[in-house]
């Protein structure tokens, strides 16, 4: 049997979806071994090239084009994991929004709420089905968000955390985030994020949870952007804030 030497590249994916890609170099070793090698680690190859390297010039070559097959590839499987992990959800007339696809509802006298877990990281809403008081103005738009995320933040189960809070718009509709961080040990949670608004005198709010001091931005971005109201339909839209930008150190 004729031997030349080839690189043989597998690209596996672990248990948390990232890519791990493995190369093995051999002279006169068959391909067969490194397959069962693959499969004694249980790693589960979902693609594998095999490659006659004839020079240094044409190995270089190949290479980089590897390197950009794999970065291709990865934002591939990325997506797919993102497509698969989330669902998009249409709660009324006004409101749809992503969330995980594992999300649960539930619902009391006048609160609705929806929320599931994505990788590791717990992402929800409340709708208040009911009307505390007419929101006819700016003022009154003004007053009711600032009061309501007041409450929010004043909540003891949040003494430990920094907060931050600003005025801001998702896609046309305006609001008010809050951003709570600590480093307390002791809680679960790092990291809390909530939006509220008013939309036809309801008010929706908006929270992530999320146990990392940092990364999962880009998830935690990609649910807020999901956050798409009718403004057509939303009598409050041509409301403006007042900049809002307050912090409430932890006790």
């Amino acid at each position: 049997m004729l031997y030349l030497k080839v690189s043989w590249v597998y690209a596996v994916i672990n248990e948390h979806n990232r890519v791990l890609v493995k190369r093995f170099e051999l002279l006169k070793i068959k391909r067969s071994f490194f397959v069962d090698n693959l499969r004694q680690r249980k790693l589960s190859p979902i693609f594998e090239l095999g490659i006659i390297i004839i020079d240094t010039s044409l190995r270089k070559i190949i290479m980089r084009a590897m390197i950009l097959f794999f970065f291709f590839l990865i934002i591939s499987i990325k997506s797919l994991g993102q497509d698969t992990l989330w669902k998009k959800n249409v709660f009324n007339e006004i409101l749809t929004l992503n969330l995980p696809a594992n999300s649960k509802y539930s619902k009391s006298s006048y609160i609705k709420a929806i929320g599931g877990e994505a990788n590791s990281n717990f992402y929800g809403f409340q709708y208040y089905d009911t009307i505390f008081l007419p929101i006819e103005n700016e003022n009154q738009f003004q007053i009711s968000l600032t009061g309501f995320i007041s409450g929010r933040t004043s909540d003891q189960k949040l003494k430990k955390y920094n907060a931050t809070v600003i005025d801001t718009m998702i896609n046309a509709t305006r609001g008010l985030m809050a951003k709570f961080i600590t480093n307390d040990n002791s809680e679960a949670y790092k990291q809390i994020y909530y939006y509220a608004t008013i939309a036809n005198n309801k008010y929706y709010w908006f929270y992530v949870y999320s146990p990392f001091s940092k990364g999962n931005d880009e998830e935690i971005k990609f649910f807020f952007k999901s956050i798409m109201f009718d403004s057509e339909k939303v009598k409050e839209k041509s409301f403006k804030l007042t900049p809002v930008h307050w912090i409430k150190n932890a006790e």
